[in-house]
Order: structure tokens, then sequence, then C-alpha cells
């Protein structure tokens, strides 16, 4: 039998890896999660199945006891946005402190574990100009873009190791249970996305452990691939409509011009080849999340659409932006500061 450290493990990627693993008959499975209500909550009907290690990643000695014996570790522990540009300081202690603490803690026990890293397409940057990306383009994150900035430190101090490591660039990950948040704005509309349901982005790591050779020392972009694409404006407006709203009430001054992130993976394919993870299409998505809302609330949401809208749009930061255009918020969502716009 042997054993997987999964990092992260209560999230929506992490539950996912877990029941697949659970459903392999060669592997002993072991989390570390911090011991806060929502990881205890998330990871309860477990406790009888898998390893907890109640710890943090930050912490050298809990990290130590958790890699000990381990075959792999799957690495999906970190601090995201909005809240990785919020409380920088912490995104670095997690996303590239706590990486290197596990590189550190399985090299110091002279360990032969696989390590598989999730990095982000984020590292790549804007590119609404050039939407087509390839692992070997240039690794340049958006203006301010601190998340972005933590994964790139990440990935050099793997790549820097003696592990057998792999990295999956993660496209635009998509669950039929995420809900609005008002960091969508920031991404502009004509931007071009390639997502991944959670589902096969889980289905990638776990395969990933039967092609540890094939893998090791080689950094992937994971995507849904060509059935998967579309522009940001389409995606939005197919969720809405499942939701029982309206996406053309949403004014288009409420979202970003530019300094995001996202594109299609040109190699997407590459990944698939070797684990042959890419099994959802973007319809089967949002097939799945209007089956997640029931009729009555969809009734609703189409009756009160505008008052929704309205809280939503307040919540947007390029909409507050464009209040103060001389602002440095405005320069970062927008191409040029001009006028200020009519509301």
């Amino acid at each position: 039998m042997k054993r997987v450290l999964v990092t992260g493990a209560s999230g929506e990627i992490g539950l996912n890896v877990i029941e697949m693993l659970l459903n392999k008959t060669d592997y002993l499975i072991r989390v570390l999660s911090l011991p806060d209500r929502f990881s205890k909550h998330r990871l309860k009907r477990y406790s009888k199945q898998l390893e907890i290690v109640w710890g943090d990643i930050t912490q050298k000695e809990q990290v130590v006891h958790a890699v000990a014996d381990c075959y792999a570790v799957i690495h999906l522990a970190a601090i995201l946005p909005p809240l990785a540009d919020e409380k920088p300081e912490l995104a670095r202690r997690v996303n590239v402190e706590g990486t290197k603490n596990l590189l550190e803690a399985l090299q110091n026990e002279k360990s032969s574990s696989f390590f598989l890293y999730t990095s982000s397409v984020a590292i790549y940057g804007d590119r609404l100009e050039n939407p087509w990306i390839r692992v070997g383009d240039p690794v340049i994150s958006s203006e301010s873009d601190r998340y972005a900035q933590t994964k790139i430190e990440a990935e050099e101090l793997i790549q820097k190791s003696d592990l057998k490591w792999t990295i999956f660039r993660l496209s635009a990950i998509m669950s039929e249970n995420r809900k609005l948040d008002p960091l969508f704005f920031n991404m502009p509309l004509d931007t071009n996305i390639e997502v991944t349901s959670t589902r096969d982005t889980a289905y990638a790591m776990v395969q990933a452990l039967q092609h540890v050779d094939e893998l090791a020392h080689h950094t992937y972009n994971l995507g849904g691939g060509p059935c998967c694409r579309a522009t940001y404006r389409e995606f939005l407006s197919e969720n809405f409509e499942r939701m029982g709203i309206d996406f053309s009430l949403v004014p288009e001054k409420a979202f970003a011009e530019r300094n995001f992130h996202c594109g299609y993976y040109a190699d997407s394919g590459n990944l698939n080849s070797i684990l042959h993870f890419q099994r959802d299409c973007i319809r089967d998505l949002y097939l799945r999340m209007e089956q997640k809302v029931p009729p009555p609330q969809r009734f609703f949401s189409r009756m009160f659409q505008r008052i929704i809208i309205s809280e939503l749009v307040k919540r947007s930061a390029p909409w507050k932006a464009r209040k103060q255009l001389a602002s440095v918020a405005a320069k970062h969502f927008f191409r040029s500061v001009g006028k200020k716009d009519s509301e």
C-alpha cells in the first residue's frame, strides 16, 4: 500500500481527489489540514477512511510529521484570491514558505516521493491580446497579482529541488457548486477562457500517480480542451441564464478591461494524452449548474433579478474605481483613464 498525502483536502478539488483515491485499493490516504471549523466539517465523513493530520504547512514540525513515509504528495493547499491580494503576507507564508517546508521535509528524509504541485494559469498574466498559451511562454503575472507571484516563486523552488516533481498549471477550474463572487467582475468580458471541471482536474491528479516516471521533472498546462473553450461573456451569460437572471442587464462598465489572466491552452492535449482526464465539456458543466438550481429559486431570481444585479454590481471593484478615474485602482482596471464615465 502506498501512502499519499493531500494538502488542501477540504477544498473542492481536494474532496474530489479523496473520493477518487478511496475507490482505489492500493493507496493509504493522509491529509494535512487546518483544524478549523470549515475543514473539520467537510472532512468529518472521511475520518474513519483516512488519516487526518490536523496542522499547518507553515509549521515545519507538523509538516515533517505529515510527509513521513509518503509515496506521493498532492499539494493543493493555497491562499486564493481575493484573500491572497488582501493579505499578501499570509499568501506568501502559505503559498511559498509552506511549499518550501514540504520540499525541505521530503528532501531531509531523503525521500523518493513524487511531488505534484498545482500552479495556475494566473502566472501567464494578461493574455487578452495573445490568448493562445503554451508551457514555454514567458511567466509574467498581471500587475499587483500577488497570488500569481506566489505561484511563480513556488514553482521555482520546486524546479530546483531534488525530488521527482511535476507541475500542473490549472486553467479556470469550475464547479457546479461555485457561488457568485464579486471577484468575477475583475476579468474582462472579452477574455478567452478554457475551463476544466473539478472532477476532471481531480481525476488527472489521481491518474498522475500511475505515471510518475513519465511526468517527473515536467510542467504541464491542465485544461479542459477544445470543447471547454468560450469567451468569458458567453460563459457568464450561460451561467446567469441557468440561475434565472438575464445577463444582458448587467452593466458592462462593472467589468475590468485589463490586468487579469486566462486564455486558451494550445497544448492542453499534451497532458491529456498521458492521463486521459478530459471527459467533461463546457455544456456538461452548464447542465450540472442548472440541476443545482431548484425551479422555485430560478423563478424568484428572475422576479428579483434587477435587485440581485444591483447588489452584485455595488461590490464590483472596477465599478467602484470608475467613480474615481484618476485613482490607482482605475489605472489598474482600465486601458485608458479619461473623463468620468456616466453611470
